[in-house]
């Protein structure tokens, strides 16, 4: 988890935030804003296939088995549709007269993009 003490208010941090989600985010998902100081990102798994390999194999795997292969599939989307991948959050709070900003992240790369955007937009511009 990145922690760094930035100079601006939570609310600039927040809405900074909510502008990369928006139009900036290179990963996709959804993101709500949780709280005053928090916001989170996510991503869910689909039931359909996310690549063309992915509908290659689900469609040669029903030719194969003669149509048994859709129960299966069916089975695996109740199962696992809906369920959360990645997960990042960026939580704000005021301390000493500065916004304290901790970001966490399920996924490394998330990480690392959440980590530049708060360095390019509060620490690069501070110096």
């Amino acid at each position: 988890m990145a922690s760094v003490a930035v100079q601006a208010t939570h609310e600039e941090v927040m809405g900074q935030a909510e502008r990369y989600f928006r139009n900036d985010w290179p990963h996709g998902g959804e993101f709500k804003r949780e709280t005053p100081h928090l916001m989170r990102v996510w991503t869910q798994r689909s039931g359909l296939p996310q690549s063309a390999l992915g509908w290659f194999v689900g469609l040669t795997m029903t030719v194969i088995t003669l149509v048994a292969w859709i129960p299966i599939w069916i089975i695996w989307i109740l199962w696992n549709a809906g369920e959360e991948i990645d997960e990042a959050t960026i939580a704000a709070y005021p301390e000493k007269g500065l916004t304290r900003v901790d970001i966490d992240a399920t996924n490394d790369e998330w990480r690392a993009a959440l980590e530049g955007w708060l360095t390019r937009s509060f620490i690069e511009k501070g110096d």
